[in-house]
């Protein structure tokens, strides 16, 4: 007999004014489960999440825990009866550093109460230790951390809680491939013991190779729950999206030229980036690869001019001055930056989709300096529909809309006719598999139209099958460069860790 479920949620329904964010959500999930939830962005899932940990409070509906049925969980309750999350939306502090952050609010006190720092590093190595996690710096603030290591103490602080129930959404969306191989590894330890885990994730092939079973959700409704080895890829891609979307990435025709249009020689900025010389060429997609935190944000930052360092970069033959992200998206360089975390560094999460697209086209929609409002709608209403960004209006704010449409915001925020290159730092990072596709379609008719496009990603089958050639970066340094027929998942990664490999060894 199959042991009874740890968790069921009957009829679950979410109502926000008469919108239906859930509808009817019936669902059963044992211990030691990994349970995908399994949707585009949009479908649910991270409203069904809220729910579970008790930051929303159902329209209608129950769940029952262990046995025990609530009509609604508040999120100390649910804490208390074991569940822990990582949500897409990470919750550190910033001001705090890995290890407080970890322990907060429950830090080790002494006796004239104050923090023990050094029992709190401690004891977070232990977690991370314990749970096969990378390390990461414990002891400065997470503000100054990237995406990864912040998603890593995200896991960790929910971890240490010691869960029952541990949900993840999206929580490898930002981690190299090796990251992820120990993430996954930790989740499947922790089902062997009897956790359950919800698991959610855009990548199709994690959840494939991690899952027992996979409840699809579309439009707030569940579509239904399959077991994993019955159901093939093609076959979730169209339950989540409703209808049968073909092909993943567009037929690859390469439309560079020999022209070059950045030319970066001898590029270094503080340790971690070091004499970086290369050539991206008019019409070009130049992928960069390798292992997470080799250079590659060093390099992208310094190519839009937020950090500085020596060496020399031209645009189409010129030497330019990258003062700052303004200026390289000024007539003249007509670089832009799409940065990883768009929620931190590319979007105004609190303001309207109306002033987050006319940040980058004040010009166009101004007179005698001032802003003509007739004109500011008129254009984003035309940006709206030529990026298929679903919103219930310009007006809605942009922290309002899924993770999808955010990312649609930021591309469309910086596709201008000045833009000739493009410096794409993992821009499909936490979007469902219908807005990659329209991603990778638009990279495909920007390239068309003469422009250039520097892609770094996390996932290796991106690059290997989007880019024209892919530098691939080992300790801050260009150690291959692989042109296209050398291109594929497994000549990168192994050029990653071969490098790596050869200084262990040396």
């Amino acid at each position: 007999m199959s042991p009874a479920p740890l968790v069921v949620t009957r009829n679950i329904s979410k109502n926000y004014g008469g919108v239906a964010a859930l509808s009817d959500i019936s669902l059963s999930a044992r211990s030691g489960e990994v349970h995908a939830l399994l949707g585009e962005n949009g479908a649910g899932k991270s409203s069904f999440v809220k729910i579970l940990t008790g930051a929303v409070t159902p329209s209608s509906g129950e769940i029952e825990i262990n046995g025990v049925t609530y009509s609604k969980l508040t999120p100390k309750l649910a804490r208390e009866i074991g569940i822990a999350a990582v949500t897409q939306e990470l919750s550190l502090i910033p001001v705090l550093t890995g290890a407080e952050n970890i322990w907060f609010p429950k830090e080790p006190i002494g006796r004239f109460r104050g923090r023990k720092k050094k029992q709190m590093i401690s004891r977070a190595k232990q977690v991370l230790e314990k749970a096969g996690l990378p390390l990461v710096e414990l002891d400065i603030p997470v503000s100054e951390m990237g995406i990864g290591p912040r998603q890593i103490l995200e896991i960790a602080k929910a971890v240490a809680r010691n869960p029952k129930i541990l949900i993840l959404d999206e929580s490898t969306s930002a981690l190299g491939s090796s990251d992820v191989e120990l993430v996954l590894g930790m989740v499947r330890r922790m089902a062997e013991q009897g956790v359950l885990c919800f698991y959610i994730s855009h990548r199709i092939a994690e959840i494939k190779s991690l899952c027992d079973r996979i409840t699809v959700l579309r439009g707030g409704q569940s579509i239904g729950t399959f077991s994993t080895h019955e159901i093939e890829e093609p076959e979730l891609i169209n339950l989540m999206i409703g209808r049968s979307m073909g092909s993943l990435y567009p037929k690859w025709e390469s439309t560079a030229t020999e022209d070059v249009v950045l030319d970066v020689q001898g590029v270094s900025a503080t340790h971690q980036l070091t004499d970086v010389s290369f050539a991206l060429r008019k019409g070009e997609v130049l992928g960069v690869g390798g292992l997470q935190d080799q250079g590659q944000l060093q390099l992208f930052l310094r190519l839009c001019g937020a950090s500085k360092g020596d060496g020399r970069v031209l645009i189409n033959g010129r030497e330019a001055n990258i003062r700052n992200p303004r200026a390289a998206l000024s007539e003249g360089i007509g670089c832009a930056y799409m940065p990883e975390d768009r929620q931190r560094d590319g979007l105004l999460l609190k303001k309207s989709i109306r002033e987050n697209l006319v940040l980058t086209r004040m010009k166009s929609v101004s007179r005698f300096g001032f802003m003509r409002r007739s004109a500011e709608d008129k254009l984003c209403r035309q940006l709206v529909d030529q990026f298929s960004i679903k919103a219930n209006g310009i007006e809605q704010e942009v922290g309002a809309l899924s993770g999808g449409n955010q990312q649609k915001v930021l591309v469309a925020k910086y596709i201008l006719p000045r833009i000739s290159t493009f410096l794409w730092y993992d821009p499909t990072r936490g979007i469902d598999v219908g807005a990659k596709q329209e991603i990778f379609e638009l990279m495909r008719k920007q390239t068309s139209e003469g422009k250039s496009i520097l892609f770094y990603s996390t996932d290796t089958s991106e690059l290997s099958k989007m880019c024209d050639r892919v530098i691939v970066l080992s300790n801050g340094k260009i150690v291959v460069t692989l042109n296209q027929g050398e291109i594929n998942d497994e000549s990168i990664l192994k050029a990653a860790f071969t490098v790596l490999e050869n200084a262990d060894n040396s």
